[in-house]
């Protein structure tokens, strides 16, 4: 197999981002030895990890695919990329804090921006309270350092989604 390759790295808020591809996967992480994204290049439309795979699982239960999907933490895009390969017919908004990650998510994540999927950074927070759509499908891949917020679990939060 062959080695990782550093494909790039840049630090914002003291937080250290790198991408890495090794045999076909492409994966980014912010310098926490864990894994925030991955992507098969090959598979666009497969979540190589299953963190991913679990977030979407209960989706499996409605019986229907979304018409209109909201990303919490768009990280490197992966769950987008996903809903656009596997069903095109679905539009979505991806919000993240960081317009630098937002930028990595489409320069090397395939990370779809345009007619059916919108990249939009913004803080969820102040995002839901001002959001006049509403979603079928609600996303929430967010953490600070290793653990969930613990506003993410906040009532007024939760109603405001």
């Amino acid at each position: 197999m062959a080695e990782a390759e550093l494909l790039y790295a840049t630090e914002e808020d003291g937080r250290l981002i790198k991408v890495w591809q090794q045999s076909g996967l492409r994966w980014l992480e912010f310098g926490d030895g864990l894994i925030q994204t991955e992507i098969d290049l090959a598979r666009p439309d497969y979540l190589p990890e299953s963190f991913n795979r679990a977030i979407l699982s209960g989706a499996l239960f409605t019986g229907q695919v979304p018409d209109k999907v909201l990303l919490a933490g768009t990280g490197g895009g992966s769950t987008a990329r996903y809903f656009g390969n596997r069903f095109p017919d679905v539009v979505g908004d991806a919000v993240d804090l960081s317009a630098i990650v937002l930028d990595i998510a489409q320069r090397f994540f395939e990370c779809l921006n345009g007619e059916y999927w919108q990249l939009i950074e913004a803080d969820i927070r102040e995002y839901v309270k001002n959001c006049p759509t509403r979603y079928d499908l609600i996303v929430m891949d967010i953490a600070v350092g290793q653990a969930s917020p613990d506003w993410i679990t906040d009532p007024l939060f939760l109603n405001g989604c």
